[in-house]
């Protein structure tokens, strides 16, 4: 059962090797994400969103967003009130595929995330946002994690089973190798008392 759970542990992380590499090859001139939304009106009349995004730019970005607004006062619409009619009231999957903008204000392409200004250690950047007013309710949190490192830590499980499948497939040929050359050394110990056996056979009169 451990076995069991090992390869498969071992074959997901390999395949999300896979995934990484491509994402970051395709990252140097593309984005590329997904996205789950889900708008609709809560019980109170206010319009509701909460979204999870995963982006492939510059960093592997996740990103969950939630958010609420006041009930439609007849003035002002907002996006959730758009958008929760838009859906239904029932989830929704989006993927999108762009290239990156020429420059910021020309928006014909995504501009890439700037991680210069969020709190990080090493290969990873992450911001918490959040602002709560009369009309609107909203927080954002947002990380991200450098290509090479997910490379190496996804890249770590299947080098082991391999590993460990090489081991075991030494083993048998050490334990040959050594039983062999046990065999040849007991035949040469005996070697001496088999000659003088020999001899004395052959030259003793009949």
């Amino acid at each position: 059962m451990r076995r069991r759970i090992a390869q498969a542990l071992s074959t997901a992380s390999f395949l999300i090797c896979i995934a990484t590499c491509l994402l970051w090859y395709r990252s140097s001139s593309s984005v590329d994400e997904v996205a789950v939304t889900y708008d609709r009106y809560i019980a109170d009349g206010r319009a509701a969103s909460n979204a999870i995004y995963a982006t492939s730019e510059s960093r592997l970005w996740l990103t969950i967003l939630s958010g609420s607004v006041a009930p439609y006062d007849g003035k002002l619409v907002w996006g959730y009130h758009i958008n929760a009619e838009q859906s239904g009231g029932k989830p929704r999957f989006q993927r999108s595929h762009s290239p990156y903008a020429t420059s910021v204000f020309s928006g014909d392409g995504r501009i890439a995330t700037d991680a210069s200004a969020m709190s990080g250690w090493g290969p990873i950047r992450w911001l918490d946002f959040s602002r709560d007013g009369n009309t609107e309710r909203f927080r954002s949190v947002k990380i991200g994690v450098t290509y090479w490192f997910i490379v190496i830590v996804t890249s770590l499980l299947p080098l082991r089973q391999i590993g460990m499948r090489y081991r075991l497939r030494m083993a048998p040929m050490k334990i040959k190798l050594t039983d062999n050359s046990g065999n040849a050394a007991s035949l040469q110990n005996q070697s001496p008392s088999i000659g003088t056996h020999l001899i004395s056979t052959f030259v003793t009169p009949s």
